[in-house]
C-alpha cells in the first residue's frame, strides 16, 4: 500500500464543482507518437489536439502524462486545439497520456503506449513554417485563381524534403506542392468558393511533427439586376412618365450600397439611384413616341457589375362614344346587349365590354343573359382598345324592372287529419326570378269561412269538418295567382302514452309485467291487447304478466307488444320492450405467488389461484391470465404451471421488476371481475459502474454519493437503486453494499461475496463507466482494505471530514481522501493512497 503516490496534484481541486447533466465530453486525441511505435531514449515531443462539442479549444485546460505522473500540467492548447509536451523517455515500455478538461469539470483521455529503444535519442524540432501570400483579410475575386505563397524550414532535414499542404475550412485540400530548395513555397489554387476561407498551410517533417500557419480570406461574388418593369416588348401610353424599376442583390454588399443607373440604346442617361433596404430601385422618365431599349447597370462597393435589358414601345390611345343597353326597360329573363361606336376609323377596333352589376363584376363580352334582377343596377363599360394600348373606359347604365312572383304547388299536413292535429299549410316552388323574398300570404278556412292565417292552424276541430288553406304568391312588390289545398277532420286512434316492462334485471325465477298508459282524443273508452313472444315465438294472450317458472329459461329474449283500441279504430301498436334472462357471472378469485419473493434467474414466477372463483349458476369457471412489467403490458414468453399462462419463466425476469398478474374468470359465457397481485423481482447479482466524471467530495455524506450514483445510473437508462462505495461520516464502505456476487457492466466478474470483495485483491478492475466506456484514475472510497473507514490518519480523517470537506488546502490545514485506482486488481483498487479533497470520482454499486 503506497501513500501519496506519483504527483497528487491531479486530484486537487480548491473549489465545489456542481453537476451540469446538459455538458458534453471534450475530446483528447494525440497524433505523435503513434500507438504501438518505437523510439529512440531520449527527449520526446508528443503532438495532439483537444476540442469541445460545446465551446471554443482556447477554454480547455490540456495535460500530459507519462507512465501515471503528470509531465506538462498545463499544456494550454493553441488557437486550433493544438497542443505539445516535450519529456524524456528511457528504454523499455513508455505510457503516454492526454488529458483535457473543461470548464464544467467534464473530462476527455487518450492514450497510447510505445517501445523506447536504448541509446541516446536526439529530440526532434518541428518545422517552421509562414503564408506570405495572399495577405490575411484579403478580397477575392468570384472565379479568380488564387497564388499562395509561404515559406518552410527544419533544422534537421533540406526543406524540399518536407510534406506540404494547403487547406481550407470550406473547400478542404486546394494543394500540395513541396518547397523548393531555398524553403519558399508557391503554388497556384484553382477558383474557391464563394465566402469567409480560413486558408491553412501545414508543413510535416519526416518524423511526423508538424507547422501550421493560417490566414483569412474572403472570395466576393458580383451584383445583380433583375428588372421587373415594365415587362419586355410592353407598349405603353404616350405622355405618361415610365417607371423603371428592377431589385438588386450582392452576398458582401448591402442593397442601400448598389447603385442602378439606367441608360438608353444611344448612350443617353435616363436615370440614376441607389437601391432601398429591400432592394428596390426605380426611377421615372417621360419617353418619345417609338422604340425604347433600356439597359439597368447595378455596380457595388468593389466596382463590380452587372446588368439586364428591357425593350418597350411608346404610342397612341384610342376611345370610344354612343355606349347603351338594350332592351331598356328590361326584366331579369331579358338578355342585355351592350353596343358602341369607335372613334378611331381605319383602325382595328379591338375594344371590349365588362359587366357589373351593383358594382360587382358580373361578365365580359357584349351580351348579358343572367344575374340580373328587379332593382339591379346594371352597367356596361367599354374599354376602348386597338389591339396594342387600351384607352379610357365609357360606361352606360339601366335598373331592372320586377317579375310578379308564382307558387307551383300547396299541401295540408296531415293529409288524413284528426280533430286534436295542428294542421300545417305548405307550397312548394315558389319563384321570383328576381331573387326578392317570399312574402306570400296563407288564408284558412273551414266550411268556407275564413278562420285564420298563419302555416299552422289548431284547436277547435271536429270529426267531418273540411278545412282548406290559400296561398297567395307574393314578393312585397306584385302578387301573383292563389293556390288552395282541402282535406277533412277524421276519427282519432286512440294511443298508448308510456310502455314499459318491469323488472329491468330479469332471471329464470322472475314474473316480466307490462306497465301501460293510453289516451283518446274524443273521450272514447279504450281497451289493450297484450301480445307476448319469447325468442320471438308468439306467447298467447295470458295478461299483462308472464311467469319465467312456466314460460322462459336463462338467455332467452322476453318481448311485449300493446295495442290500444277505441271501439272505432286501433291505434299504433307500441313494444312495451325486451328483457334478455340474464346469466349469473363468477366472483374474482383469490390469488398468491409461488414463491412469495421470487429471484431473477432463479425462480418461476407462478400465479395461483388460491381460492376459486365462486358461480351462481353453477356453471364450471376457467381463467385467462395477463401480465404487466413495471406497468406495461406484457407480450413475451409465458408458461403453464396449473392455468395456461399462470408463469413467467425466470429467464424472462429481472431484478427489480414488479411483475402484475391478472386473472378474469370465466364460466364459459361471460367473464367475471377480475383479480390481481404484484411482486418486485429479487436481485440475484450486484452491477457495479465507476462513474465517468468526478463529483465534489463535498457532496453532503455518503448520501450524497448515493444521489450522484443513482442520476448518472438513470441518465444511462440503467434503472435500479445505486449506493457510493464510501466510508466517513459514520458510514462503512462494506456494510453499505448487497451482498454480491459483484459484476461490472460489461459482465465481468469483480468479486463473489463482500469476503472476496475485501481480501486484498478482485478479479477484474472496476474501470467501466455506466455508459459502457473505460474510465482512468483515482476514486474516492475513504475506505481501508475491509471496506471501513481509515480512521483520524489525518485532519479529514482521510475522507474530507465525513464528504462535507470541499477543499484540499484551506481553514490553514490540509484536507485528504482515502482513494483508489480504476486500473488496479490488488488492494490498491480501493486504498492505494491519499489525495488532496476537491473532486471525486466515485465506484457504484446497486442496491
Amino acid at each position: 500500500m503506497n501513500y501519496f503516490p506519483g504527483i497528487v496534484v491531479l486530484a486537487v481541486a480548491c473549489s465545489d464543482h456542481e453537476f451540469k447533466v446538459s455538458n458534453a465530453t471534450p475530446v483528447a486525441k494525440i497524433t505523435a507518437p503513434v500507438e504501438g511505435s518505437t523510439i529512440e531514449a531520449g527527449e520526446l515531443v508528443a503532438v495532439g489536439s483537444v476540442s469541445d462539442p460545446d465551446g471554443s479549444a482556447e477554454t480547455l485546460v490540456a495535460s500530459w502524462w507519462l507512465n501515471g505522473e503528470v509531465a506538462c500540467p498545463d499544456a494550454t492548447p493553441a488557437e486550433f486545439g493544438n497542443t505539445s509536451c516535450a519529456v524524456s523517455v528511457v528504454e523499455g515500455e513508455a505510457e503516454i497520456k492526454l488529458q483535457v478538461r473543461d470548464a464544467d469539470d467534464a473530462v476527455g483521455l487518450d492514450v497510447v503506449k510505445v517501445t523506447v529503444n536504448p541509446g541516446e535519442a536526439s529530440p526532434n524540432t518541428p518545422p517552421e513554417c509562414a503564408i506570405t501570400a495572399p495577405e490575411s483579410g484579403s478580397s477575392l475575386s468570384p472565379g479568380e485563381a488564387v497564388l499562395l505563397e509561404g515559406t518552410a524550414s527544419d533544422i534537421e532535414q533540406d526543406a524540399h524534403t518536407l510534406s506540404v499542404s494547403w487547406e481550407t475550412d470550406a473547400d478542404g485540400v486546394i494543394g500540395t506542392s513541396p518547397p523548393n530548395t531555398d524553403g519558399s513555397i508557391q503554388v497556384i489554387a484553382e477558383a474557391l468558393s464563394a465566402g469567409l476561407h480560413v486558408i491553412s498551410l501545414i508543413v510535416t517533417d519526416e518524423v511526423g511533427d508538424r507547422c501550421v500557419d493560417s490566414i483569412s480570406v474572403r472570395v466576393g461574388t458580383a451584383p445583380a439586376v433583375s428588372i421587373i418593369s415594365p415587362a419586355m416588348g410592353e407598349v405603353l401610353p404616350d405622355g405618361t412618365p415610365v417607371i423603371f424599376s428592377a431589385t438588386v442583390n450582392d452576398v458582401e454588399d448591402t442593397s442601400t450600397d448598389l447603385v442602378v443607373q439606367w441608360v438608353s440604346a444611344d448612350g443617353v442617361l435616363i436615370g440614376a439611384g441607389s437601391a432601398d433596404g429591400s432592394g428596390l430601385a426605380s426611377i421615372e422618365s417621360l419617353l418619345d413616341l417609338g422604340d425604347h431599349t433600356v439597359t439597368a447597370t447595378v455596380t457595388d462597393l468593389d466596382g463590380q457589375t452587372g446588368s439586364d435589358v428591357v425593350s418597350i414601345v411608346v404610342d397612341d390611345v384610342p376611345s370610344v362614344s354612343d355606349v347603351r343597353i338594350s332592351p331598356d326597360p328590361a326584366w331579369a329573363d331579358d338578355t342585355l346587349t351592350c353596343s358602341w361606336t369607335f372613334a378611331d376609323s381605319g383602325i382595328v377596333d379591338a375594344s371590349t365590354a365588362s359587366w357589373a352589376i351593383n358594382g360587382t363584376a358580373a361578365g365580359e363580352g357584349p351580351t348579358l343573359s343572367a344575374g340580373h334582377v328587379h332593382g339591379d343596377t346594371v352597367t356596361c363599360t367599354v374599354n376602348p382598345s386597338d389591339g396594342v394600348l387600351d384607352g379610357a373606359p365609357v360606361t352606360a347604365t339601366l335598373v331592372v324592372s320586377n317579375t310578379p312572383p308564382t307558387v307551383d304547388s300547396v299541401l295540408i299536413s296531415p293529409s288524413a287529419p284528426v280533430a286534436a292535429d295542428t294542421l300545417t299549410c305548405g307550397y312548394s316552388g315558389f319563384t321570383d326570378i328576381d331573387g326578392e323574398p317570399d312574402l306570400s300570404t296563407i288564408r284558412w278556412e273551414v266550411g268556407g269561412a275564413e278562420v285564420g292565417s298563419g302555416d299552422s292552424l289548431a284547436g277547435f276541430f271536429t270529426r267531418g269538418d273540411v278545412v282548406s288553406c290559400t296561398v297567395t304568391p307574393s314578393d312585397g312588390v306584385d302578387e301573383g295567382d292563389p293556390v288552395t289545398a282541402t282535406v277533412t277532420i277524421g276519427n282519432t286512434p286512440p294511443e298508448i302514452l308510456l310502455a314499459s316492462l318491469t323488472p329491468e334485471a330479469v332471471y329464470t325465477d322472475s314474473v316480466v309485467s307490462g306497465l301501460v298508459t293510453t289516451s283518446d282524443a274524443e273521450g272514447d273508452a279504450v281497451t289493450v291487447s297484450y301480445a307476448w313472444s319469447v325468442d320471438g315465438i308468439p306467447v298467447a294472450e295470458i295478461g299483462s304478466s308472464l311467469s319465467g317458472l312456466e314460460y322462459f329459461e336463462k338467455h332467452q329474449v322476453v318481448s311485449l307488444t300493446v295495442t290500444p283500441r277505441d271501439g272505432m279504430d286501433s291505434g299504433p301498436a307500441v313494444a312495451a320492450g325486451s328483457r334478455i334472462v340474464r346469466n349469473s357471472l363468477p366472483l374474482p378469485p383469490d390469488l398468491i405467488f409461488i414463491p412469495e419473493a421470487p429471484v431473477e434467474g432463479v425462480d418461476d414466477l407462478w400465479c395461483a389461484v388460491d381460492v376459486p372463483s365462486a358461480d351462481a349458476d353453477g356453471d364450471p369457471v376457467s381463467y385467462t391470465f395477463d401480465w404487466a412489467v413495471d406497468g406495461s403490458p406484457w407480450a413475451g414468453a409465458v408458461s403453464t404451471t396449473l392455468e395456461t399462462g399462470d408463469t413467467i419463466p425466470f429467464t424472462e425476469t429481472a431484478a427489480g421488476q414488479e411483475w402484475t398478474c391478472t386473472a378474469t374468470p370465466s364460466d364459459g359465457e361471460e367473464s367475471g371481475g377480475a383479480a390481481s397481485l404484484s411482486v418486485v423481482i429479487d436481485n440475484a447479482e450486484t452491477r457495479v459502474f465507476v462513474t465517468s466524471y468526478a463529483t465534489s467530495s463535498n457532496m453532503g455524506g455518503p448520501t450524497g454519493g448515493d444521489a450522484f450514483c443513482t442520476s448518472l445510473a438513470e441518465e444511462a437508462g440503467l434503472g435500479g437503486a445505486w449506493v457510493a462505495y464510501l466510508s466517513g461520516g459514520g458510514a462503512s464502505a462494506i456494510t453499505r453494499v448487497s451482498d454480491g456476487p459483484y459484476i461490472r457492466l460489461d459482465g465481468a466478474l469483480i468479486a463473489e461475496d463482500k469476503a472476496d470483495l475485501t481480501d486484498g485483491s478482485i478479479a477484474n478492475p472496476i474501470n467501466i463507466n455506466e455508459l459502457g466506456a473505460t474510465t482512468y484514475g483515482f476514486v474516492c472510497t475513504g475506505s481501508s482494505e475491509a471496506g471501513h473507514a481509515t480512521g483520524p490518519a489525518t485532519a479529514s480523517g482521510g475522507n474530507c471530514q465525513g464528504w462535507t470537506r470541499g477543499c484540499g488546502v484551506c481553514d490553514g490545514d490540509h484536507w485528504y481522501a482515502e482513494v483508489g485506482r480504476t486500473d488496479r486488481t490488488s488492494d490498491d483498487w480501493s486504498t492505494a493512497g491519499l489525495n488532496f479533497c476537491g473532486s471525486c470520482t466515485l465506484y457504484c454499486f446497486e442496491q
